[in-house]
């Protein structure tokens, strides 16, 4: 039997509340991290606190995958069918607000597995939704994942504003910060009695036919790489959500560039909502073999000049939100549906950029911090996964 077919109706439905807190979760976790790093690390030179703080905080994003998706292994040796999602997330936030510095490794590790297990309820979240059978009737998931996501975020960041102008420095350090895991608990519990979302744990596995299998197989292949360039936009929004400690605590010399504020995810998101439509008007493939040259010719014409001024500084920042907005429009046509077996290869390719993400966001922090960053590297780096992007997608066509 053929399955109903996909609509493009941008309309919300109970995962989209996910997508928000998700966001929101994202931003607030990485914007306390300095305070983090204080009350759990105080012992640890500044600049490596830090860094074990991100770590700590991004345990969530490395659990997005079913090999470390503990939930699910534990739920299917109970026999249990299904659990609130909300409920559980409002547990998890439950933890943090009673943490104390005098036991201070029972702390760290209790904070360590309330993250892990949020980054466990996400994960079972998407899979829920990208294996049922509502995601088949459309094809917009993703931007209005991505969209809601970013809106999760900029909730976070008024957020963030308004505590830290409340309380004092010395306040955050020590108690104040668990405010925030306040406000996500509340969130989560509101969330569970509006939309009463229960994730469905299934111990048998969808079964294929064997055309459906050759065409996953020999889409997933390339797909990753295909859609490689896409950790952009992604690593931009990490790094907005430390904007406000990143700077102070990077390399002076960097200092400029990791400003990576507000104004800029606003473009993002702006160019984005006004982009898709247009895109998905003319086709991702001729958007995407335009677009994949001339950025890949920008890059490569850039990374030939030198920057000193200000000026260039902010160009950057400005091609980056452009080229973040639009691989989000080009990746969202990439993703959509083509026939059901393939959603859990969208699935893995999600897993997988948390989880890459969850790696390389420490490792450039460390640079940052004890580094200057080369304006012509980021541009050749650019172009070199836009480059990848591109002879996979011509690949994909032959």
């Amino acid at each position: 039997m053929k399955n109903k077919t996909a609509t493009n109706s941008m309309k919300f439905n109970k995962f989209s509340s996910i997508a928000l807190l998700d966001g929101l979760d994202t931003f607030l976790n990485l914007s306390i991290v300095t305070y983090l790093s204080i009350f759990f690390f105080k012992e640890f030179d500044n600049r490596v606190s830090i860094l074990l703080s991100t770590f700590v905080v991004l345990l969530s994003f490395f659990s997005r995958n079913s090999l470390l998706c503990l939930i699910e292994k534990v739920f299917t040796k109970s026999k249990r069918a299904d659990f609130n999602l909300y409920l559980m997330l409002t547990v998890c936030y439950f933890f943090p607000l009673f943490l104390t510095d005098n036991l201070n490794i029972l702390s760290i590790l209790v904070f360590m597995f309330s993250r892990f297990v949020v980054g466990n309820l996400f994960f079972l979240a998407k899979k829920n939704y990208l294996l049922g059978d509502q995601f088949k009737e459309e094809n917009n998931f993703f931007i209005k994942y991505l969209i809601l996501f970013i809106l999760g975020m900029l909730i976070g960041s008024i957020l963030f504003v308004f505590l830290n102008d409340i309380f004092s420095n010395s306040q955050m350090n020590s108690w104040a910060w668990k405010c925030f895991y306040l406000f996500l608990l509340i969130v989560s519990l509101c969330f569970s009695f509006l939309f009463k979302y229960k994730i469905m744990i299934s111990n048998n596995n969808d079964s294929q036919t064997s055309d459906e299998s050759l065409i996953s197989l020999k889409k997933k292949n390339n797909f990753f790489f295909k859609n490689l360039s896409s950790i952009i936009p992604f690593y931009l929004l990490l790094v907005f959500s430390c904007q406000n400690w990143l700077p102070r605590f990077s390399n002076p010399e960097n200092m400029q560039l990791l400003d990576y504020g507000i104004i800029n995810i606003f473009l993002i998101l702006l160019l984005t909502v006004f982009t898709f439509p247009l895109f998905n008007l003319i086709g991702n493939r001729k958007v995407s073999n335009f677009f994949g040259i001339l950025v890949i010719v920008v890059s490569l014409i850039a990374f030939a000049f030198e920057y000193t001024s200000s000026y260039s500084i902010d160009f950057l920042k400005f091609y980056l939100s452009i080229i973040a907005s639009f691989l989000i429009s080009l990746n969202v046509l990439n993703l959509k549906l083509k026939n059901p077996s393939f959603a859990k290869v969208h699935l893995n390719y999600l897993s997988f950029i948390f989880v890459t993400l969850a790696i390389l966001l420490p490792l450039t922090f460390y640079f940052f911090i004890n580094f200057s960053i080369s304006y012509n590297i980021i541009y050749l780096i650019i172009s070199f996964l836009f480059l990848v992007s591109f002879l996979a997608g011509r690949y994909d066509e032959r």
